[in-house]
């Protein structure tokens, strides 16, 4: 999955959910938490969080 697609995907879960932990994002995109805190750093330097 490319990280845009990936994403998406955790501001969907965002916007449904309100919140949820790195671990749940980790295990529902089957992707390590590193790389989930990089999509959410990248996310917050474009402003979207």
């Amino acid at each position: 999955m490319l990280p845009a697609e990936r994403q998406a995907k955790i501001m969907a879960l965002l916007e449904a959910n309100g919140s949820v932990s790195v671990h749940e994002l980790s295990a529902l995109l089957a992707v390590s938490e590193m790389t989930i805190h990089r999509d959410l750093q990248q996310l917050a330097q474009l402003g979207r969080l």
